[in-house]
């Protein structure tokens, strides 16, 4: 597996966890262990504040993103001029989609 290869599928897997209940959960046993290292009051609530709505706004942009391919593919597949070979293109690697974009 290449450096690219491995930093994508980590950088995937991050993502999903982050938009997870696992994410949620991990957000609220950081916000529990904030006050035992002592971080000032006005510290911690930025850091809570801001730690939630990028949990919650990747929860949300994932799930928006997944249903807006899935009405692509279907569009693509109800087309019989489109090139089929980009349905799922999304799950590939960043070089092949640039070579996708550049037929």
């Amino acid at each position: 597996m290449t450096l690219t290869a491995f930093v994508e599928n980590l950088a995937d897997r991050i993502e999903a966890a982050a938009g997870s209940p696992l994410g949620i959960l991990a957000f609220f046993l950081w916000c529990g262990l904030m006050p035992e290292i002592n971080v000032d009051l006005a510290n911690y609530g930025i850091s809570v504040f801001t730690a939630a709505l990028l949990v919650l706004t990747i929860g949300a942009a994932r799930r928006d993103r997944k249903a807006v391919h899935v009405k692509l593919d279907d569009l693509e597949d109800a087309i019989e001029e489109a090139d089929s070979e980009n349905v799922r293109l999304e799950e590939r690697t960043e070089k092949e989609i640039e070579e996708a974009r550049l037929k």
